[in-house]
């Protein structure tokens, strides 16, 4: 992995999760951005992360594998206080015994004392807090090496990659596209667009030439980022159709049979 940039600074804030409240870890570089790890519980974290901190504090990213071993060697020194039982002194130890210890049974009457002892326990990082801290050490490698998840670990641990198609519907939306371009070639078998479901007029275009316009630049944006690659592009008008060309079925089917044309040799899936 080429040199990355520096950790120079580690975050807990307050979150909600679906199972109550949890944490959010963050993982500042010395470039500004912040990567977010998810903490299922919640928990007294702040004292673990400013042991953390020195660990993690003006190492790169590129050491991504020894700061994961350094977490897993990680333990937090806490003082516990524990009950410990002290061996009883019995009479019959000390030489001597009473007649009414003797009746009733001395070794009855004989009771190991119980004493408040505090000590050192050494435990590893909480399961949650670990997973968080490396969700985003992880997550901050991927971006900042320009790789998918999966070639990160692919790279990193020697991974076999699948040779051939997941069946994985992407949206091809703002926020997804930085993602889809990396895991296109070999891991995207259906590539989606939702139009919407109002204003479809303004949206296709009175003859759904907008649409049409839009499946061509989606599929010249494919053959120049992944030419290997070979998704079929699903559209989800929402009624679209029905709205524009008045449930006429003729109409409807040419404007299907222009869309077929516009994206091939790719697939084209319809949801109305």
């Amino acid at each position: 992995m080429n040199l990355l940039p520096q950790i120079v600074d580690l975050y807990v804030e307050p979150a909600l999760s679906s199972s109550g409240d949890g944490l959010l870890v963050g993982l500042k570089l010395e470039n500004g951005r912040i990567y977010w790890g998810d903490c299922a519980l919640s928990l007294d974290a702040q004292s673990i992360i400013s042991q953390i901190q020195p660990i993690l504090g003006g190492q790169p990213l590129s050491s991504f594998q020894e700061l994961i071993a350094q977490l897993d060697n990680f333990h937090e020194e806490v003082r516990v206080t524990r009950i410990i039982q002290s061996e009883p002194e019995t009479s019959a130890s000390a030489g001597t015994f009473s007649r009414r210890k003797l009746i009733s049974g001395f070794l009855a009457d004989d009771k190991a004392q119980a004493q408040p002892v505090e000590v050192v326990e050494k435990r590893p990082l909480p399961a949650p807090l670990r997973f968080a801290i490396s969700q985003a050490l992880f997550s901050a490698a991927a971006v900042e090496s320009n790789q998918s998840l999966l070639s990160l670990l692919v790279d990193l641990y020697g991974a076999v990659a699948a040779s051939g198609k997941i069946s994985l519907h992407v949206e091809a939306n703002e926020a997804n596209m930085a993602v889809v371009r990396s895991i296109l070639p070999a891991q995207v078998a259906s590539l989606g667009y939702n139009t919407g479901s109002t204003n479809h007029k303004a949206t296709l275009g009175a003859n759904a030439e907008r649409l049409q316009a839009h499946v061509r630049q989606v599929k010249a944006w494919i053959e120049s980022v992944a030419p290997e690659a070979a998704p079929a592009i699903h559209l989800n008008i929402q009624g679209g159709f029905a709205e524009l060309y008045e449930n006429n079925e003729g109409k409807i089917l040419g404007a299907l049979y222009g869309l077929e044309q516009a994206v091939k040799p790719y697939a084209l899936v319809m949801e109305n």
